[in-house]
């Protein structure tokens, strides 16, 4: 498992979860302020094969305007459940929720985001949400994205 000092424990989800925080700006310290424009939400079991993979690829990002948010568990996880609890978390513009066996591939996501004003936006299969829709719709999310008159929408 990667042991990163710039994945900074935030604190007990639940008996069996808990949840690190890394901001690439901040080093072992999160400031009021440092929030990044993408918010890259992780739910995995600690165990996972893949954590390393994963977190190497969103550290990887040329941007540091970002944040993932690793929630990590002892059994297997309801990912939805514990995205829901704690989305008041996901203080971004931008939500990206990555599965712990997939990577960010784009190196530039970030940066390529900022370009882009949507509420939606697609990338390499993926939709990345903005934020508020992201926690209002939470449970509603694939009904929503699949309804192009309700949002606007962008490619990148």
């Amino acid at each position: 498992m990667l042991t990163s000092d710039n994945y900074i424990v935030r604190g007990q989800l639940e008996p069996d979860a808990h949840i690190n925080f890394y901001h690439p700006k901040s080093g072992n310290t999160l400031t009021q302020g440092e929030i990044g424009y993408l918010n890259i939400v992780t739910v995995c079991r600690e165990d996972s094969e893949n954590i390393d993979r994963c977190q190497r690829s969103v550290m990887n990002q040329t941007s540091t305007d970002y944040d993932h948010i690793l929630i990590q568990t002892e059994g297997d996880p309801d990912k939805n459940k514990l995205i829901e609890q704690h989305m008041h978390l996901f203080k971004g513009k931008y939500v990206l929720t990555l599965d712990v066996d997939s990577t960010l591939e784009d190196k530039e996501l970030v940066e390529k985001l900022r370009r882009h004003n949507e509420d939606i936006i697609y990338h390499n299969g993926s939709a990345i949400v903005l934020n508020g829709i992201f926690q209002e719709h939470f449970g509603e999310l694939d009904l929503l994205v699949s309804q192009k008159h309700r949002c606007t929408r962008s490619f990148i």
